[in-house]
């Protein structure tokens, strides 16, 4: 009763936002191009990574922590009433200045989130134990017991010294003899010993020194420091830093043996598999696995490092690293077992979601896997509304759910990278798809449209990490991008199975390495380091880049909207129907076939050949 009460209510309530008698929307909006929220995504991120500049208060009050809570949960309330309050603007008749009205509304609340949600961050950052630490060079020198929480599998190390580092979490640090609680980020690193103990969630206790992040996403880094005893030094390779035993919950512990599952499925394949296929399944290279850490080598590390600077010189470095394609992938296997079972639509969406977050646990976490898995819930989220998903709107909320989980995304470049990428794909790639496939096949035009699309929005932010164009990306991506598919359905397999019946993990790993077999020819032959071409570094060479193709993009789209002008001036208002490529190929075919069949023959006089030949006639 009480429930139908708060329904009844609801649409009362609703009913007073409808728009006026007499006012009916002036059209709508296509899903595919409602890009409402991206400038308010847009905006949120640029006043996040400002906001990451501007410096706080070390001393905190517990009553301003308070009312920090309390204007956030008020501006996100004002947020919500905002847009509420502002669709009918948004799509109601009136002109444009309702719907300038209701963006700039909608944008100045979000602006007042951001604020509130990165300030407060920041107040409980300087009040974190380790930040007051980090503040004395004396006392971070000090070898003390923490608490961390591994939040990704260890890989191999990029400090001299030490074997094997990962992004943790401290749960507690021992400071004055107490241990206080804690929630900073840090970057642990360890030697051998402690290497083969290491893994996505596990939490342990730990002996370790503090010190200065010199790069890197972290701030802080914490080193292993064991403990020496008697007849072992601190520094020996074979001392651990460990003090008691590891903890993790058990879906943790599966996840960690099926990666390692997988990494020993993959001694027996070819170098560029060995290096090749656990990127496809996890996110992480061969060389970098936590078997490789642990001194067992997989593959030979000249061979694993020429082969990552070819693919990186050749543009083609995102496909070794999990992007949305594996969550499609895992959607399309979904509706497929779905379908064949006839189940709802309901179920479709959980079975979907299931196996999304089922495969962000066996990823390496990253921006880019996050940013998929998000992006993949709200397209779960309508499909169980029973509406098509949109890119654009998803990946705009995608955007805003990231930044106010984590404002540290909005400076990591790998975030940047994926965004860009999607964003090309979603308002580029139908246009350069139907333009193409004019003359080209289907297939080859919409791997092409794709392909340029994510280079030319990517492209820039990928010279703030090297400042250099790869000329040749473009037909490196298309010599790489065949058999992309099937060798990660393959990896994932493999990953799935060898844990359990090794001897099929091994198979599926086999195949997989097959299908990295072109991306080891892409990147032998377009990744050349002198096929580079110099750029402007730093962020004055990334905008100029961008200038350059949105000039590009601008003479390109009006000298076609010139032709087509020209074209309707010729055909009197009207523009003629081309036929693609592969239209053209097959009505030629099957009119050669047609005409093929009409002809008559003529039949030969068999008896021309038995008579003999008149004799030549002689001259004299």
């Amino acid at each position: 009763m009480a429930w139908g009460s708060v329904q009844a209510w609801a649409r009362a309530w609703l009913r007073t936002l409808r728009m006026p008698d007499g006012c009916a929307p002036v059209s709508r909006i296509a899903g595919s191009r409602d890009w409402r929220l991206l400038p308010v995504a847009m905006l949120m991120w640029a006043v996040t990574l400002a906001m990451q500049t501007v410096s706080m208060p070390c001393v905190v009050d517990r009553s301003v922590i308070i009312w920090a809570i309390g204007l956030v949960v008020l501006a996100l309330t004002v947020m919500m009433v905002a847009v509420i309050s502002t669709g009918r603007a948004l799509n109601a008749c009136g002109g444009g200045r309702r719907h300038v009205g209701g963006q700039l509304v909608v944008m100045l609340t979000a602006v007042l989130v951001v604020v509130v949600n990165v300030g407060v961050r920041q107040l409980l950052d300087q009040a974190d134990p380790v930040t007051l630490l980090m503040g004395s060079e004396s006392q971070r020198a000090v070898p003390r017991q923490v608490s961390i929480t591994l939040r990704e599998p260890a890989h191999a190390s990029t400090k001299r010294g030490m074997d094997c580092q990962a992004r943790a979490v401290v749960d507690a640090v021992q400071s004055d003899g107490v241990m206080q609680p804690s929630h900073a980020a840090v970057l642990a690193m360890a030697t051998y010993p402690d290497c083969s103990q290491w893994y996505r969630g596990a939490t342990m206790r730990m002996r370790v020194t503090f010190t200065q992040a010199a790069y890197g996403r972290e701030s802080v880094w914490v080193l292993a420091s064991p403990e020496p005893s008697a007849g072992v030094s601190s520094a020996s390779s074979t001392a651990s830093a460990l003090q008691g035993s590891v903890h993790a919950s058990w879906w943790w512990r599966g996840v960690n043996r099926m990666q390692r599952s997988l990494l020993h499925a993959t001694r027996g394949l070819p170098d560029q598999g060995r290096v090749l296929v656990p990127g496809l399944a996890m996110g992480v290279l061969g060389h970098d696995s936590p078997v490789a850490v642990e001194g067992q080598e997989i593959v030979d590390a000249d061979y694993a490092q020429w082969l990552t600077q070819r693919c990186k010189a050749a543009g083609i470095m995102h496909i070794m690293a999990v992007s949305g394609t594996h969550f499609v992938l895992v959607r399309r296997l979904s509706a497929f077992i779905c379908h064949r079972l006839l189940a709802p639509r309901w179920m479709n969406a959980g079975m979907a979601f299931m196996l999304s977050s089922g495969l962000v646990m066996l990823m390496q976490p990253s921006a880019s896997v996050n940013r998929a898995f998000v992006m993949s819930w709200f397209s779960t989220v309508a499909m169980l509304a029973g509406r098509r998903a949109q890119t654009g709107h998803a990946l705009s909320c995608t955007m805003i759910v990231m930044l106010m989980a984590d404002p540290t995304a909005a400076s990591d470049l790998a975030f940047a990278l994926s965004v860009g990428a999607v964003l090309g794909i979603s308002w580029l790639a139908p246009v350069l798809q139907h333009w193409w496939r004019t003359w080209l096949p289907r297939m080859l035009a919409d791997m092409l449209a794709v392909s340029v699309a994510a280079q030319l929005f990517a492209l820039p932010i990928q010279t703030l990490m090297q400042p250099a164009l790869p000329p040749w990306s473009i037909i490196a991506n298309l010599v790489a991008n065949p058999l992309l598919d099937v060798a990660t359905i393959c990896a994932l397999g493999a990953l799935m199975t060898s844990w359990l019946m090794p001897q099929l993990g091994h198979m599926l790993a086999y195949a997989a390495s097959w299908g990295t077999w072109p991306i080891a020819l892409a990147a032998q032959w377009c990744g050349d380091e002198h096929a580079q071409i110099d750029w402007m570094p730093g962020w004055q060479g990334a905008l100029m880049l961008a200038l350059v193709f949105a000039l590009m993009l601008m003479w390109v789209i009006l000298a076609a909207r010139a032709g087509h002008i020209v074209t309707a001036m010729m055909n009197n208002g009207t523009s003629p129907m081309r036929r693609t490529l592969s239209n053209r190929i097959t009505v030629w075919r099957e009119q050669t076939w047609t005409e093929l069949d009409t002809v008559q023959w003529k039949e030969r006089d068999h008896a021309r050949k038995t008579r003999k030949r008149c004799p030549p006639i002689r001259r004299h």
